[in-house]
């Protein structure tokens, strides 16, 4: 053998690829010992470059092998996605198979001719870091694991599991739905109420009810004196979710007020109902706690969530509403200021301040009763159809787009032939005249 010759692959074999070195063999077959004896004497697979990367090194590897480079990069991947191998090469093999499994997904969008081979991998990957989770005993060392800070920027964003908030990130779904990780999750969940999930439904209805009619008092409480005993189980997550289904109860109830109350009366002007106060109060809220999450969460995961586009959507509505509703009232001032002549409504400028504030909110109603969809996600049976549907959703959008394409392609013809004879006009004997509609003329 010629020296080195022991790293190369055998570039003379009718079985294996020269690519395929002895490691990369042993890796692929699970060898254990092998992969451990020849990582010792030096021998390493190296990890591909992204799919898209084009530095020096790829850019000649890509001249040297061109369409043989995706069959290089799969066999890479199969050797380094092993178990044998990634237990010995990393000390966090849980962080390693994350990222990895990102990886494997870049590649199948970009290999596409081997997604299905990538698949495989990706899914091999996710299964051992289910394996290596099972290893615990007990939902502590599961909990000691979700803690690991390792790979996740606790600047950016402060989370009592930065692993789990981790594998969200990476979408491990076989990781996070794990029945240990999901006690874990539960125990942290309901805090000091463990009662919480054995509670009929009646009485779940009569805990929100409650927190409905107290939440000013438990607020105060919460501020004044947040240390107190009997306050304690108001600080877990079940019981903040609670009162922040309380809060928006009442704030939902403020706005059907105003919308209620205000109809009928088709003066102009801001609404008077009395409630209009309250839902300025509860939106600069909302506006506040929107600013506060993207400083604590940071902006990038911030606008990750699609209900966080919701929610500035629904606030600007309302924002914008209300300085219609201040329009409004200066147009009806400027007007008495200058006895002009109290029109109809139906004699109103199309822009009125008052039509626009009325539109406005009208949308922002709307949105604001959507929100419930939000709460329901905590519901077994409605959060996965929710899921489903948002996934649905993207499907009709496609059929949408290739509706449009197929209409295309007859209104462009259509429209040519029968352009010429728009407007045209045809007189009969008795001096009748029909005109030529304008169908399909644009």
């Amino acid at each position: 053998m010629s020296p080195g010759g022991e790293f190369k692959g055998g570039e003379d074999s009718t079985v294996y690829s020269s690519d395929i070195t002895p490691l990369s063999l042993a890796a692929q077959n699970g060898d254990y010992k092998m992969v451990r004896m020849l990582l010792a004497r030096g021998h390493e697979v190296e990890k591909p470059h992204a799919p898209n990367c084009l530095c020096p090194k790829c850019k000649s590897i890509l001249r040297e092998h061109g369409a043989a480079l995706s069959r290089i990069r799969l066999n890479s991947y199969s050797a380094i996605c092993n178990p044998c191998y990634i237990c010995q090469v990393t000390d966090d093999p849980i962080l390693y198979a994350f990222l990895l499994d990102g990886e494997l997904n870049q590649s199948a969008l970009m290999d596409k001719e081997f997604r299905a081979e990538y698949g495989d991998l990706a899914a091999e990957v996710r299964g051992f870091t289910v394996d290596l989770l099972s290893q615990c005993r007990n939902t502590a060392e599961v909990e000691l694991l979700l803690k690991l800070p390792e790979g996740f920027d606790l600047r950016s964003h402060k989370t009592n599991f930065p692993r789990l908030q981790l594998a969200l990130d990476h979408k491990q779904k076989e990781f996070v739905a794990n029945s240990m990780v999901q006690q874990v999750l539960t125990a942290h969940w309901l805090g000091e109420f463990r009662s919480w999930p054995r509670l009929p439904l009646g009485m779940k209805v009569l805990q929100v009810l409650a927190r409905v009619i107290l939440l000013p008092v438990i607020c105060m409480l919460l501020l004044v004196v947040p240390w107190l005993r009997q306050l304690k189980k108001y600080h877990s997550p079940l019981n903040r979710f609670l009162l922040s289904l309380a809060s928006y109860s009442l704030f939902l109830l403020y706005v059907l007020m105003v919308n209620i109350l205000d109809t009928g009366r088709y003066k102009r002007g801001a609404p008077n109902t009395g409630f209009e106060g309250l839902v300025v109060i509860f939106v600069i809220g909302h506006v506040w706690a929107t600013i506060r999450q993207v400083w604590v969460a940071g902006y990038k995961r911030f606008f990750k969530a699609p209900w966080n586009w919701y929610d500035i959507c629904m606030e600007t509505f309302f924002v914008l509403s209300f300085l219609f509703w201040i329009f409004s009232v200066m147009e009806v001032l400027n007007d008495q200021m200058f006895k002009r002549k109290v029109l109809e409504r139906k004699f109103w400028n199309s822009y009125d301040a008052t039509l626009v504030h009325e539109a406005l909110f009208a949308v922002a109603t709307v949105l604001a009763c959507g929100k419930l969809a939000y709460y329901c996600l905590q519901s077994s049976r409605l959060g996965p159809l929710q899921v489903s549907m948002g996934k649905m959703a993207v499907h009709i959008g496609y059929f949408l787009i290739l509706c449009f394409l197929i209409n295309t392609s007859f209104a462009v013809p259509l429209t040519r032939m029968y352009a010429y004879y728009d407007g045209m006009k045809q007189t009969d004997a008795d001096g009748n005249s029909k005109s030529q509609l304008s169908t399909f003329t644009s």
